[in-house]
């Protein structure tokens, strides 16, 4: 009788045991089926956000390309806000003559350049010094040849200077090699590369930001050494567009080179896409 019981609470104990694991390999499946199953979505809110970035991109071109006569004088018109659903796109139209050209500043200006990216003033003269340096060793060693700049990209620009990472994010959508020139265009420049002309008041460039007023804003102007301003723009351009989607995010840039043949109307030189994911 008593061999019985225990018999019949073994099996039972066997049982709850084969129960139990059962219940475990259940549950470990169904949590890597939800892990793929998020994973799966990821890749494809990944995959549409990368398409939107690159139709983002695209109609920026086409609205170069339809502003043609305007982009003279400056850039389109404010770029519309995309949206397809829950996502949106982000277009911006950058020309390079806004920005500071690595090949060309002045060296006062690119060590204010280092200073707004973060760099120590000390390391800043260092950083400005060593890139006059190899420009000057440039040209150097190309004497007698077909004259190149220093720097081939900004990519290379930040690898020669061995610049951190942290610096470099924050100066990478100031500079260019694309300008040509040692001073920028202060009427298609953002307000971050207008603050490091030298003598330009950053506080005061805001107020003028923000009255919209650009007679002052010429005035201005007028009062900065030459050297580091051209009224020329350039031919090559930053396209970016940015789409969101449930919490992905893609933006992709092309550098565009503008041209006046009918039957080859642009040139893309670059093309670069970063993946994100936002908070929340």
């Amino acid at each position: 009788m008593n061999n019985g019981r225990r018999q019949a609470g073994i099996a039972l104990i066997a049982v709850l045991w084969v129960v139990s694991g059962l219940s475990i390999i259940v549950a470990a499946v169904l949590a890597q089926t939800r892990t793929e199953a998020r994973l799966t979505r990821t890749h494809v809110d990944l995959a549409r956000a990368r398409a939107m970035s690159e139709a983002g991109v695209y109609r920026g071109l086409y609205e170069l390309l339809r502003a043609r006569e305007s982009v003279r004088y400056g850039l389109p018109d404010d770029m519309p806000r995309l949206e397809w659903g829950t996502a949106t796109v982000t277009i911006r139209i950058d020309n390079e003559a806004g920005k500071i050209d690595v090949n060309h500043a002045p060296e006062l200006l690119l060590q204010n350049l280092f200073v707004q990216a973060g760099v120590g003033e000390a390391q800043a003269r260092q950083l400005a010094s060593r890139t006059e340096r190899l420009r000057r060793y440039s040209d150097t060693t190309a004497y007698g040849q077909d004259e190149e700049d220093t720097f081939a990209s900004i990519e290379d620009f930040a690898a020669q200077l061995d610049l951190s990472a942290r610096s470099w994010r924050r100066m990478s959508s100031w500079i260019t090699v694309h300008n040509g020139r040692a001073g920028i265009n202060p009427y298609v420049a953002h307000k971050e590369v207008l603050s490091m002309l030298p003598g330009f008041d950053p506080a005061v460039l805001e107020n003028l930001l923000q009255e919209g007023s650009p007679h002052r804003l010429q005035s201005r102007l007028e009062r900065i050494e030459q050297v580091y301003l051209t009224d020329r723009l350039s031919p090559v351009y930053t396209v970016s567009a940015s789409a969101t989607i449930d919490g992905v995010s893609t933006t992709v840039a092309a550098t565009i080179k503008m041209s006046a043949h009918r039957s080859r109307p642009y040139h893309i030189l670059t093309w670069s896409e970063e993946p994100g994911f936002q908070g929340g």
